[in-house]
C-alpha cells in the first residue's frame, strides 16, 4: 500500500469517535501524540506514568478504545502497567500499543510478553500509528497485528518539505515525516524543546552526583524521543551512547556527558534564530 504522508493533511479524520489513553512521562511526547490524534478526530486523555493509567482505567474500565503506552517511565513503567491491565484489571481485549526508543529484539519480546498488541518505535510515525489504531479497533477488540511491524507504510520519496527550515543539526525531512508535515507543530516543539529541555545535561549531572544512574538513563531515554521528533539525528545518537555508558557504569560517562552538553548547546544556538 503506497501512502504519501504529505496528502494526509487533506484527508477526513480517520479516528473519529475513538477514545485513546496516551501514557508518557514526556510532556513533549504527550503533546505530539495528543495533537496528531486529535487532528484525526480521536478524543484523548493523558497520563504521566503507568500508575496514573491504571487509575484512569480502573475508574472507567470500558471507556477507552485503545492505550498508547510508553515503555520506560518513572513511578510505574509501561510493561508493568500493561501486565496489570491484563491481569489485575482483567482488560485482556483492550488494545495496548507500546512505544519505545529501544530497538533490541529482547526489549520488544518483553513488551509482547507483557501483553501489548504491537510496538512502535520513537519518534512516532503518525501515519503508522493511525493505521495501526484503525486496524486494532476496527478489526475487533484485542486483535493482534504482526508483532513489531505495526501498519506497513511505504515511505514517500525523500524530498525536503520546503515549509520546514534548514537548521544545522536537524534533519528536516525526518522531522516533517514524524510530524505529518505540520510546520506549526514543528515550531511549537522547538520552543518547548529549548525552554523545557535546555538544562538536560545539568539535571543528568545532578542525578549522577546523587548516585541515581537509573534516573539519568530514564531521562535520556525520554529525551531521545523528543530529539527524534525534531529530527536531531546526530544528537540522538550521542544521547543513546551516553545512556548506554551510564547504564553500564562505564568510565567514559563523564567525557560523553561533556561532549553531549556541548553538542546540545550548539543545537540550541542553531534553533534560537528561527524562534525569534
Amino acid at each position: 500500500m503506497n501512502i504519501d504522508t504529505r496528502t494526509t493533511k487533506a484527508m477526513a479524520p480517520r479516528l473519529t469517535g475513538l477514545r485513546i489513553l496516551v501514557v508518557d512521562d514526556s510532556q513533549i511526547n504527550r503533546y505530539v501524540a495528543e495533537k496528531g490524534l486529535s487532528r484525526e478526530g480521536a478524543d484523548i486523555m493523558v497520563a504521566n506514568d503507568g500508575r496514573e493509567a491504571l487509575d484512569a482505567l480502573r475508574e472507567r474500565p470500558n471507556y477507552f478504545h485503545a492505550v498508547l503506552m510508553d515503555v520506560q517511565m518513572p513511578v510505574m513503567d509501561g510493561l508493568s502497567a500493561t501486565h496489570a491491565i491484563r491481569n489485575e484489571l482483567g482488560l485482556r481485549e483492550l488494545p495496548v500499543i507500546a512505544v519505545t526508543a529501544g530497538v533490541l529484539q529482547e526489549e520488544r519480546q518483553k513488551a509482547l510478553d507483557a501483553g501489548v498488541n504491537d510496538i512502535l518505535d520513537k519518534p512516532l510515525d503518525m501515519e503508522k500509528l493511525v493505521q495501526l489504531l484503525h486496524l486494532l479497533t476496527r478489526s475487533g477488540p484485542g486483535k493482534r497485528s504482526s508483532p513489531t511491524s505495526g501498519a506497513e507504510v511505504t515511505p514517500p520519496s525523500r524530498n525536503r518539505d520546503p515549509d520546514f527550515p534548514v537548521i544545522s543539526g536537524i534533519d528536516s525531512y525526518k522531522a516533517a515525516q514524524a510530524l505529518a508535515h505540520d510546520r506549526e507543530l514543528f515550531f511549537d516543539l522547538l520552543r518547548q524543546f529549548v525552554t523545557e529541555s535546555g538544562d538536560t545535561a545539568q539535571r543528568i549531572r545532578i542525578e549522577l552526583a546523587q548516585g541515581s544512574r537509573e534516573a539519568a538513563t530514564v531521562r535520556l531515554h525520554s529525551f531521545r524521543g523528543a530529539l527524534g521528533l525534531v529530527g536531531a539525528e546526530e544528537l540522538t545518537r550521542s544521547a543513546l551512547g551516553l545512556e548506554e555508558s551510564i547504564r553500564n557504569n562505564l568510565p567514559d560517562s563523564t567525557s560523553r556527558l561533556d561532549a553531549f552538553d556541548l553538542e546540545f548547546a550548539s543545537l540550541i544556538q542553531a534553533i534560537l534564530p528561527w524562534l525569534e
